[in-house]
């Protein structure tokens, strides 16, 4: 054996780090940490910012619930899709209330607070779900991509309702049919889209 030529070239080591990155798993759960920073500091700058009606599509818990959607349509296995989901929307929650407190001085209990819980709990469940549902909006079967794209329009009709009855409770306000309109366009137009675009991509 050529001692000089293994002095000169030694064996090299595997990239461990690089493998583990590659994982389907630790890449959703990166990708879906970054996403969730992002959304939730955003999502209060969006309601801050943009004039009525839009502001109450930026407090939308059905674009949360899409942007879990969303996410796992990008993310494969069915698993990796799931767990996005579950980091993305419960770390959304907190880096909203993080934005808050530094932007706005609201107070750090909101970081904590029952109603914070509240909404940590319903992350992971919506996050879960919606998350799992964009992974099937590829499957090779039409019904399974069809019953998975009216799910992300599905819940914008919820919130319209929900909206809706509110808004009957409550007396009525100057922008909730507004609200309405626009949830339930949206509730026809994401599943077309989405439909469009996972026929393209196939």
């Amino acid at each position: 054996m050529d001692h000089a030529q293994f002095r000169a070239h030694p064996p090299r080591a595997p990239d461990i780090s690089s493998r583990h990155l590659s994982h389907p798993l630790v890449r959703a759960v990166v990708m879906a940490t970054v996403a969730g920073l992002l959304l939730g500091p955003v999502d209060l700058l969006a309601q801050t910012t943009l004039p009525y009606p839009w502001a109450n599509l930026a407090n939308s818990g059905a674009v949360w619930a899409l942007a879990a959607f969303v996410l796992g349509a990008t993310l494969r296995p069915a698993a990796a899709s799931a767990a996005a989901g579950i980091v993305l929307l419960p770390i959304a929650v907190e880096s909203y209330y993080l934005a808050g407190v530094i932007f706005r001085h609201d107070s750090t209990s909101t970081l904590w607070s029952s109603t914070t819980g509240l909404w940590l709990v319903l992350a992971v469940i919506v996050g879960s779900l919606f998350g799992l549902a964009g992974s099937v909006v590829r499957s090779p079967r039409r019904a399974a991509r069809f019953a998975a794209a009216a799910s992300a329009g599905s819940i914008f009709l919820l919130e319209a309702l929900a909206i809706l009855a509110r808004s009957r409770a409550d007396g009525g306000s100057n922008h909730a049919g507004q609200t309405v309109v626009i949830e339930i366009a949206l509730a026809l137009a994401v599943p077309l889209i989405t439909l469009a675009l996972t026929r393209h991509r196939r």
